[in-house]
């Protein structure tokens, strides 16, 4: 029995038991049937079911030392005071629990074991065409912010002086919208929303890699006019907006769309939708400077986007 991994030649299993036992949905391998043809570990007619069996006891074991680690952070936070330290703590309980539950739904049966493997498989091959597109964007535009900020006096001041800075906002700068978004306030930041964007693209399966940056790009400038609009309009205390993650979650929106209406893999909607939450509770909990306003715009132009383009060839 030979195995296969992405973009690599077959090679042969030393310890088939072995491979059993350590194989996980994330490896994103496949492995040799009797006719030759490559499969998916957990669609293999002899093994498949084994393999179910031991990622489920493996499972099990992980409920239980998530359970055991819940129980000392509880523990710890009754000793300590700092909010900050609360929040980031109550942020990786919440984080455990999601975990915990995903597992469980995507071991109660094998089918739904055969609709991760194949979501994980998916998931990898497509990384490698999207990064292509999007780590180079994204060190072209923290590169150009980069440098401009040396000219200008830093990154507040290309902000005020190019980014959508809502005191400069009028009809005749319209034109910020078009740059602003792809401005970030750090490098933290900018790192962040590149790796968002890659997993988020990554996830979109059926839709050519252009279309897919297009989608991320208009769905980000358009996020920030939304954004312009509700915070100017409902007195926020906001007075700039930057960042593409209204474009990221345009591409998590698309991507539930997909596996709810077409595919109708709820355990993957359940997945992706606890991402959409996780990381709301997590800007929540940890900064006053998320603007939510431009992550929810984004995620219902996803959602938009894929309605009216369902039935055609992306």
């Amino acid at each position: 029995m030979r195995i296969k991994h992405p973009s690599s030649t077959p090679e042969y299993i030393k310890c088939p038991n072995t491979f059993i036992k350590k194989w996980r949905p994330i490896d994103g391998c496949l492995i040799e049937e009797s006719n030759g043809d490559f499969v998916l570990p957990t669609h293999h007619s002899l093994i498949g079911e084994e393999i179910y069996n031991s990622h489920k006891q493996s499972m099990k074991k992980n409920y239980l030392w998530s359970l055991l680690i819940c129980i000392c952070i509880c523990i710890y936070l009754n000793f300590t005071s700092s909010e900050v330290k609360f929040n980031q703590l109550l942020i990786y309980i919440i984080l455990l629990f999601i975990i915990t539950i995903d597992n469980f739904l995507n071991t109660l049966t094998i089918g739904n074991l055969k609709i991760r493997a194949e979501f994980c498989y998916q998931v990898n091959n497509s990384c490698r065409k999207t990064s292509i597109i999007f780590i180079p964007f994204f060190i072209f535009i923290i590169l150009a912010q980069t440098y401009i900020a040396t000219l200008v006096g830093g990154t507040e001041q290309v902000i005020i002086n190019y980014g959508n800075y809502y005191p400069e906002i009028s009809v005749s700068s319209l034109w910020r919208f078009l740059i602003g978004a792809f401005i970030h306030g750090d490098y933290t930041h900018w790192g962040i929303n590149m790796i968002i964007t890659i997993l988020f693209s990554s996830i979109i399966p059926s839709i050519k890699v252009k279309n897919i940056f297009v989608l991320f790009i208009v769905s980000a400038i358009i996020s920030h006019v939304i954004t312009y609009i509700v915070d100017t309009n409902f007195n926020s205390l906001n007075d700039a907006l930057c960042g593409v993650s209204g474009g990221s979650f345009a591409l998590l929106a698309f991507s539930i769309c997909h596996f709810s209406f077409e595919k109708k893999y709820f355990t993957i909607v359940f997945s992706l939708s606890t991402l959409v939450i996780f990381s709301t509770v997590s800007a929540m909990l940890l900064t006053n400077n998320t603007s939510h306003i431009a992550h929810l715009s984004g995620f219902i132009l996803g959602g938009l986007y894929y309605l009216i383009n369902r039935k055609t060839d992306l």
